[in-house]
């Protein structure tokens, strides 16, 4: 994950918006298989807005806790829900 500046935000089509840039999804990772690619925006982690980097590593690190996730994605063109399960 990446912050979202104001570069980045122009160059992916993201202006007025806040969250965090996916930068690199793991292969068979829980993010690839929910389809979550490099440039996708996450604006949300259970509901609460991420702002920023850190916003972002609090929310997962209540992972393990809850086993679920849902994150708010965003692409150039939709928004979408997207539900991960640890698989632990």
């Amino acid at each position: 994950m990446a912050p979202l500046t104001p570069e980045v935000a122009a160059r992916l089509g993201y202006e007025g918006e806040s969250g965090v840039v996916a930068v690199e999804v793991k292969e068979g990772s829980l993010a690839e298989n929910a389809d979550i690619r490099p440039g996708n925006l996450i604006v949300s982690v259970n509901r609460k807005p991420v702002k920023d980097a850190r916003d972002f590593a609090k929310a997962v690190a209540d992972f393990g806790k809850s086993k679920l996730l849902l994150l708010l994605v965003k692409d150039a063109q939709s928004s979408r829900y997207v539900l991960l399960r640890s698989e632990q």
